[in-house]
C-alpha cells in the first residue's frame, strides 16, 4: 500500500514536471515566434526609414538565425525611379564574428528566382546641336578618371561570397538568364581604394542559345592607379583574355592579349544567318586618353571564302587628327599596304599599294579579276 502511494506521488511529480516543461516550452516557442515576427517587422520598418524616399523594401517573412543566416520570402525592392526587384526566396549565409569587427563576410546568397523590372524610358527628346568627334570624346574624359571611379566608394568588405540564382528575369527588354553562379573570394571597397578578386561568373541565356562558361578577373586600385589582371571571358566556342591599367598620368592602357570569336555562336543574338566559316582571332591594344590615343592590332580570320591571313594596323587620334601609321593586309583576295592622315576639315593625304586583288572572292557576283 505504501509502495502504491509512493508510486502515485512519483507519477504525479513526473506528470506535473512534464506539463510544466511543455508549458514553458510552449511559452518559449510563442515568445520566439512573437520575437521573430517583431524583429521582422522592426527590420522592415528600419530599412524603409533609412532608405526612403529613394528605396522601399517589402517582404512577406524574415526567418533564420541571427548568428549565421537569414531567409526572406516574398522580397520586393522598389527604387524611386521605378526599378523593381522581386524574389520569391532569398537566403543569406554569413559569419557573425567578422560583424563584431565591423566587417561583412557573406559566404553564400541563394536566390530562388529574381525578377528585375527596369524603369521605362520616358525621357523627352531634347534637340541638341550636332557634336563633332573630338567634343564627344572630350565629354567621355571624366568617366575614365581614377578620382571619378574611386572617389565615392562605400565601405564594404566581403570574403568568400557565392551567389546562386536559378532564374534571373529582366523586364523591358525581356531577358531570361538561367543557372547564374557568382564566386567572389574577396571584395574590399572604401574611398579611393578597391580590391576585387572575381573567381568566376557563369550562366545561360536560353533565348539566344548562349552560355557564359566563365568570367574572371582581379582588380586593384587606389588614388594612384587602377590595375586589372587575369581578365578572362569564355563562352562555348569563343574566348577573350585581357588586362588593363588606368592612371592619371598615362590614361588607359587596355590589352586584349588574345581573343577568338566564332560568329556562328552569336547567330541568334545578331538575328541574322551566319556562315559556318566565320571567325576572327588576334590581339588588340588601346593606350591614351579619349581625346588622344593609339590603337594597334593584329588580326586574322575568315568569312565564307574570304580569308584574312594577317591584318596589322596602327592608328592614332589626337584632338581631331587621325593618323593611320601602318596598315598591312595579306588576304586571299588582296594584298594591301597603306598609311594616311585626315582631320575634321576633311583634308586627307596618304599612300596605298595593292596587288593580287581578286574581285570575285570579294563578291561572287563580280567576274574573276586580278589587279596588280
Amino acid at each position: 500500500m505504501k509502495k502504491q502511494k509512493k508510486w502515485l506521488v512519483i507519477t504525479k511529480k513526473v506528470v506535473l514536471w512534464t506539463l510544466l516543461f511543455v508549458a514553458v516550452l510552449g511559452a518559449a516557442l510563442s515568445f520566439l515566434l512573437w520575437q521573430a515576427s517583431l524583429i521582422s517587422d522592426l527590420t522592415r520598418d528600419f530599412l524603409n526609414h533609412q532608405l526612403r524616399p529613394h528605396v522601399t523594401v517589402r517582404y512577406q517573412s524574415l526567418e533564420g538565425s541571427l548568428f549565421n543566416n537569414i531567409r526572406i520570402k516574398g522580397l520586393q525592392i522598389i527604387t524611386q525611379d521605378s526599378l523593381i526587384l522581386k524574389s520569391n526566396y532569398v537566403e543569406v549565409r554569413y559569419r557573425l564574428l567578422p560583424l563584431l569587427k565591423n566587417r561583412v563576410e557573406i559566404s553564400k546568397i541563394i536566390l530562388e528566382k529574381l525578377d528585375i523590372r527596369l524603369p521605362s524610358s520616358g525621357a523627352e527628346q531634347v534637340e541638341t546641336s550636332p557634336a563633332n568627334i573630338d567634343s564627344l570624346l572630350a565629354s567621355w574624359q571624366q568617366y575614365v578618371s581614377v578620382k571619378t571611379l574611386l572617389g565615392n566608394l562605400p565601405d564594404i568588405h566581403l570574403n568568400n561570397l557565392e551567389i546562386l540564382s536559378g532564374t534571373l528575369r529582366l523586364e523591358g527588354p525581356s531577358v531570361i538568364l538561367k543557372n547564374i553562379k557568382l564566386n567572389i573570394s574577396r571584395l574590399k571597397l572604401k574611398k579611393d581604394h578597391i580590391y576585387l578578386k572575381l573567381d568566376n561568373l557563369s550562366g545561360d541565356w536560353p533565348q539566344r542559345n548562349l552560355r557564359l562558361k566563365s568570367f574572371s578577373l582581379s582588380l586593384k586600385g587606389d588614388s594612384t592607379a587602377i590595375t586589372l589582371n587575369q581578365g578572362e571571358i569564355q563562352t562555348a566556342r569563343s574566348h577573350l583574355f585581357f588586362n588593363a591599367l588606368l592612371s592619371p598620368e598615362e590614361g588607359l592602357n587596355f590589352n586584349l592579349t588574345e581573343f577568338q570569336i566564332d560568329f556562328s555562336e552569336f547567330e541568334s543574338l545578331l538575328n541574322q544567318a551566319i556562315p559556318a566559316q566565320a571567325h576572327l582571332k588576334g590581339q588588340l591594344s588601346f593606350s591614351g586618353m579619349p581625346v588622344h590615343f593609339g590603337l594597334q592590332g593584329y588580326l586574322k580570320g575568315q568569312w565564307l571564302t574570304q580569308r584574312v591571313d594577317s591584318l596589322a594596323f596602327h592608328v592614332t587620334y589626337n584632338r581631331g587628327e587621325i593618323f593611320l601609321k601602318r596598315l598591312l593586309l595579306n588576304a586571299n583576295f588582296a594584298r594591301l599596304s597603306a598609311f594616311a592622315y585626315w582631320n575634321q576639315l576633311k583634308q586627307i593625304s596618304g599612300e596605298a599599294a595593292f596587288k593580287k586583288v581578286n574581285l570575285n572572292l570579294l563578291s561572287p557576283a563580280l567576274p574573276p579579276t586580278r589587279i596588280n
